[in-house]
């Protein structure tokens, strides 16, 4: 059963990741910044601190090149599906590293969504990062 001390440091990690969403969300960089800063072990939301500290960087807030350089380096150790793209966009924005081609791309949610969570034997496909086009597991089998 958890200590009182370990309820109250939950929800003061609720509370901070729900603040760090805010900040990302509003594009306020500064705020990202001293959010990262006041947390000695950030929860290990990679993705979303990442595109935080890519908004301070891109408005130069103070101390978001050394967030961007433990972010990126958390990023690649823990190594998921997106991790290494994400580290290599805030090394070219930190200027410590070439900038990706990265660009965006319109992609039908409601049709990727039916391909990663529609029923297990008949989900799956693929993504042309072309041209945004979903192609559904059957698709792909009979090409």
């Amino acid at each position: 059963m958890d200590a009182p001390g370990g309820v109250v440091r939950r929800l003061e990690r609720r509370e901070w990741t729900r603040q760090l969403r805010g900040a990302v969300y509003r594009g306020d960089g500064a705020a990202v910044v001293e959010l990262l800063r006041a947390e000695s072990a950030p929860l290990p939301l990679w993705q979303l601190i990442g595109d935080g500290v890519a908004i301070a960087l891109a408005q130069q807030a103070p101390g978001a090149a050394q967030l961007a350089a433990d972010c990126a380096a958390a990023l690649r150790e823990r190594d998921w599906i997106g991790d290494d793209e994400l580290a290599d966009q805030l090394d070219g924005l930190a200027g410590t590293g070439p900038v990706p081609l990265l660009r965006p791309l319109a992609v039908d949610l409601e049709q990727l969504s039916a391909i990663l969570e529609g029923d297990p034997l008949t989900t799956g496909g693929a993504l042309d990062l072309h041209t945004g086009e979903v192609w559904p597991r059957s698709a792909v089998e009979y090409a």
